[in-house]
């Protein structure tokens, strides 16, 4: 096993701790306060092939709670989240893997999201866009 090989299975192995610390957010709740905006485009330009390697994390169903809050743990207390999104094994959290360079992702506004630790050895590039769906 060469040096890289040890280098991605270390990486592997210190993702679950380093998922604990993810901060989690809405983009509602951190960027749509003057701009109101319905959907956010996200346009990778690197391939993320592993969760190690700085992939979008996502809560599955978040959006649902609409509560347009800002950490999961205000979730939490309000009771529409059963269990914070970094706890190990948490279900519902998932990784966005990414193949191919250009790939694109919508996600609603209220989708509870974090950027993961990129502990690859490339840089990760992505664009984000927000959308609105009409003129308001």
């Amino acid at each position: 096993m060469g040096p890289l090989s040890s280098g991605l299975l270390e990486a592997d192995a210190a993702l679950p701790s380093l998922l604990q610390r993810l901060e989690w957010h809405t983009d509602a709740a951190k960027y749509n306060r003057k701009k109101r905006f319905d959907f956010v485009l996200g346009v990778f330009l690197s391939a993320i092939p592993r969760a190690c390697d700085g992939c979008l994390w996502v809560r599955r169903g978040s959006h649902c709670a609409r509560g347009r809050l800002s950490q999961p743990d205000e979730l939490a207390r309000e009771g529409r989240l059963l269990e914070h999104p970094s706890a190990p094994g948490a279900s519902g959290t998932i990784p966005i893997l990414i193949d191919t360079p250009g790939t694109a992702i919508v996600f609603h506004k209220d989708l509870l999201h974090a950027g993961g630790p990129n502990l690859g050895p490339a840089i990760r590039y992505a664009l984000y866009f927000r959308l609105r769906l009409e003129e308001r």
